[in-house]
């Protein structure tokens, strides 16, 4: 049975609810879902009435303990990042056996099943390489006369990704090709706790010097950069590149890159309300904007829920 696990808080249900159903309209094997919430204010039964009308489904809520993050949430109240945010640190302790952990602002387009059951070689987690800073590292470097014209704001970038590194303990050719986005991670829970990152998972002090930066996202790179098994890019296709850029991907990696980008198995989407997905399109995004809203048309007409209603009364 392939176990997908989501953390939330109350103000991401409805994007959890598109992401559920679009989980739903294309696995192949029954699933189990577990939504571990931050808060409990919201109402849950919506999740049910979805989860409800397909027989191999089943889901679990559970309550998380917001205390274990006090000093965190005290540290980070003027930033854009809730308690829910470092739920993916606990999911080792909270969820026995294997699972994969998805952000709520994601969206499946393929059998998810698939991605259970990849070969994890042994390693801990698996997750997908992000290759943003290859990217950018080759366009600044490759700009002709514009590299001397911008060559003040190129530094200023260099040198936040060499902070990155450093932050990190990653060279930067480690940065460039390791260096993965935790909207999407399958986690060996079992494995992971027979190991010594395991403790250092949860430890608020440890992974504090994160917190202002990617809080859950860096302290995962930190902890697990060499028990890592590198997905296939497609499934998490967070960022679509224009297409000028794709001259810059990295040579070893541009066929996967372009293939993702052209058919993704995963979309994730950043600053999720901010852009407001549901109504209407940007410029460099207006393919996710359509196939978003798409799906959540498609699912209040197989499920009776109103997404839209409910992304309107958040806002």
């Amino acid at each position: 049975m392939t176990h997908i696990v989501y953390g939330i808080d109350d103000k991401f249900l409805p994007c959890l609810l598109v992401s559920m159903y679009s989980v739903l309209r294309t696995i192949s094997t029954p699933i189990k879902f577990t939504v571990i919430a931050a808060s409990l204010e919201f109402d849950s039964s919506s999740i049910y009435k979805l989860v409800e009308q397909y027989p191999d489904a089943t889901v679990e809520i559970q309550k998380f303990d917001v205390e274990k993050l006090t000093d965190y949430t005290r540290a980070t109240k003027s930033t854009r990042y809730s308690a829910a945010t470092m739920i993916p640190l606990f999911v080792p302790s909270l969820i026995d056996a294997k699972c994969i952990f998805l952000d709520a602002d994601t969206l499946v387009l393929q059998d998810i099943s698939v991605l259970f059951q990849s070969d994890m070689q042994d390693c801990l987690i698996g997750a997908v390489p992000t290759y943003t800073a290859s990217v950018y590292t080759n366009y600044f470097e490759n700009q002709g006369i514009s590299k001397l014209l911008f060559r003040s704001r190129n530094n200023r970038i260099k040198e936040k990704l060499q902070t990155t590194a450093d932050r990190l303990g990653f060279t930067m050719q480690e940065l460039t090709t390791k260096y993965f986005s935790a909207g999407v991670i399958i986690f060996d829970s079992n494995a992971i706790r027979n190991e010594s990152v395991f403790e250092k998972l949860t430890d608020m002090e440890y992974s504090k010097k994160y917190w202002q930066f990617f809080p859950d996202e860096e302290h995962l790179n930190y902890l697990f950069k060499n028990h890592v098994c590198h997905l296939d890019i497609k499934w998490n296709v967070y960022k679509d590149f224009p297409r000028f850029m794709w001259q810059y991907f990295p040579k070893e990696k541009k066929t996967e890159i372009i293939s993702a980008i052209r058919y993704p198995s995963i979309l994730h989407f950043a600053n999720f309300y901010r852009k407001r997905l549901w109504k209407r399109p940007w410029y460099r995004a207006r393919k996710r904007y359509r196939i978003y809203k798409r799906i959540c048309r498609e699912m209040d007409h197989q499920t009776g829920i109103n997404i839209i209603s409910m992304f309107e009364a958040r806002q």
